[in-house]
């Protein structure tokens, strides 16, 4: 068929071909090496960026696991500090009674030693039953003030375990009233003798 097409003609139609073929060519945009270039230097510091903020991501995560133990050894700790703090206000409170029983004790001997005087109006007797009562009166001192103690150095040794505090802040004559330190206990093993007798 190309035989039959004249020198011209075929000129003339590779130019009109060479023509569309520019035409279809300037419908396409021209890549552009900067903007490519630009595009995959924001990819790659967008990578970068995911990657740290994944990091930081999985720090925060750590962090706040941490912070939920924290949290939960802090109310363990608080629940044990009302159980010492409920111990320590037992044991005052038991102190209190064992100190209102020992006065009733030394109120009887007083009462108990006037009327064996009264009745017995001899004073070598009553010398011996005096040193009676006084060694019973010794000992429940000793029971009372031992129990009393007891009880405040085991609340003192749970403060100084929870709190790693120095004992030497703690005082047994010493109490809290009214949100005020104050001195609520003589010493029991420091109650009045009787009277000695002339």
């Amino acid at each position: 068929m190309l035989k039959d097409v004249s020198e011209e003609e075929a000129l003339r139609t590779a130019g009109e071909l060479t023509r569309r073929l520019a035409a279809i060519y300037s419908e396409f945009p021209r890549p552009d090496r900067s903007r490519m270039e630009s595009l995959e230097k924001e990819l790659a510091a967008a990578k970068v960026e995911l990657r740290e903020v994944k990091a930081l991501a999985a720090d925060l995560k750590v962090q706040f696991n941490r912070l939920n133990d924290i949290k939960a050894e802090h109310a363990k700790c608080a629940d044990l500090l009302k159980v010492a703090d409920d111990q320590a206000k037992a044991e005052q409170a038991k102190a209190g009674e064992a100190a209102e029983e020992l006065r009733k004790l030394q109120r009887r001997f007083d009462d108990l030693t006037l009327e064996h005087m009264a009745a017995a109006g001899s004073a070598s007797d009553w010398q011996i039953k005096a040193k009676e009562f006084q060694a019973e009166l010794r000992v429940a001192n000793e029971q009372v003030f031992a129990q009393y103690k007891a009880g405040f150095q085991s609340a003192v040794d749970q403060a100084v375990f929870y709190y790693r505090c120095s004992p030497d802040h703690f005082d047994v004559h010493m109490g809290v009233v009214e949100g005020k330190l104050e001195r609520v206990f003589d010493r029991l093993d420091e109650v009045n003798d009787p009277p000695a007798n002339t």
